[in-house]
């Protein structure tokens, strides 16, 4: 019983850090390819961090993949759903027969107000692949955490 409460501790740690790099790297997508008029990029003017973001910008900005609007405009959401849902379902305790639906409670928000978008009930730009990058997220998270929960019994 021990093993296994040692395997299933770890594995949370590793989906906790999992988490926050999925967090990061759609932030550095963000800092990297979008317009500097976004509201992070005045905060970071602000705090005096926007040398940090424009070397940033200055040494990555030719990366090829970097340059396909899917990448650039609806990755950062899909990768911001996926580590918010894997957070979520790391950090509460959540029996198993109602674990998903929770995760699914979580992702609401964000499916939700692109829906939102596109009835012009919110303002923003309704788009498509936003949508798709948020079930997508939501999705490969649910697998995921089904096929680790298969491992660890």
């Amino acid at each position: 019983m021990e093993g296994i409460l040692d395997k299933a501790f770890f594995w949370k740690w590793i989906n906790f850090f999992l988490s926050i790099f999925l967090l990061i790297f759609g932030v550095l997508i963000y800092l990297i390819k979008r317009t500097d008029t976004l509201l992070i990029f005045i905060w970071l003017t602000e705090l005096n961090l926007d040398i940090y973001s424009n070397f940033l910008r200055y040494k990555f900005n030719n990366i090829e993949i970097l340059n396909y609007n899917f990448v650039v405009y609806s990755l950062p959401g899909g990768l911001w759903m996926m580590s918010f849902v894997l957070f979520f379902n790391t950090v509460w305790k959540i029996e198993d027969s109602q674990k998903y639906k929770w995760m699914f409670f979580a992702a609401i928000p964000a499916m939700s107000s692109e829906i939102f978008q596109y009835f012009e009930i919110i303002a923003g730009t309704f788009d498509i692949y936003d949508l798709i990058a948020y079930f997508s997220g939501y999705f490969i998270v649910v697998i995921y955490v089904m096929a680790s929960e298969y491992i660890l019994r």
